[in-house]
C-alpha cells in the first residue's frame, strides 16, 4: 500500500495510519496504535496483507469505480 498526499509517500503501516487519520469514529481510534515501533506496526500489517483474504473474504468480482469516483486516482 502507498499512500501519497502532499507529495510526501507514506507506505505499509504510515499509509495505513495516514488514511486512518482521515477517517471517522470509529476506525480513528486505529491511530493509538501509531506510537508502537515502526518495525512491530510494519511486521503486523505484512501479517494481515498475507491473510488478507482469510480474514476479510475474497470477491469473485472488482467494482467497477464511477465517474466520481477519478479523483481518488492517480
Amino acid at each position: 500500500m502507498v499512500f501519497v498526499e502532499n507529495g510526501k509517500a507514506y507506505t505499509q503501516s504510515h499509509a495505513f495510519f495516514e488514511v486512518v487519520k482521515q477517517l471517522d469514529y470509529p476506525y480513528k481510534l486505529a491511530t493509538v496504535f501509531s506510537v508502537l515501533p515502526n518495525i512491530f506496526n510494519n511486521w503486523l500489517y505484512d501479517k494481515i496483507a498475507l491473510n488478507r483474504y482469510t480474514l476479510f473474504g475474497k470477491y469473485n468480482y472488482c467494482r467497477i469505480p464511477r465517474p466520481d469516483d477519478a479523483k481518488h486516482y492517480l
